[in-house]
């Protein structure tokens, strides 16, 4: 399993632990959408994972942006991105997500 499949994998684990969801996702058509879609606290947020050194297409840097004009996005490349994720959605701080 890679770098990205483990981190993409421990933020469904933590998200289920927390009692919510996530799904993966899949747009054909549309390069660069973000890898899941993650459900909890009553939050929406669409995620890319990325491993530790690893960098955003232009492309999925653009689809982020659009998305956080209408919703929220974020970008996790550790584990430990992904349980400050999920703090600030515990806590519902928006900030930078």
């Amino acid at each position: 399993m890679g770098p990205e499949k483990k981190i993409e994998t421990f933020l469904a684990k933590e998200v289920l632990r927390r009692k919510g969801f996530t799904r993966k996702l899949v747009s054909p058509g549309h390069k660069g959408f973000p890898d899941r879609v993650v459900f909890v606290y009553g939050q929406t947020i669409f995620v890319e994972v990325k491993a530790e050194q690893g960098t955003l297409s232009k492309l999925q840097a653009k689809e982020i942006m659009r998305i956080k004009q209408h919703g929220r996005a974020t970008v996790v490349y550790s584990k430990n991105d992904v349980k400050i994720l999920l703090e600030a959605l515990r806590t519902n701080v928006s900030s930078g997500i």
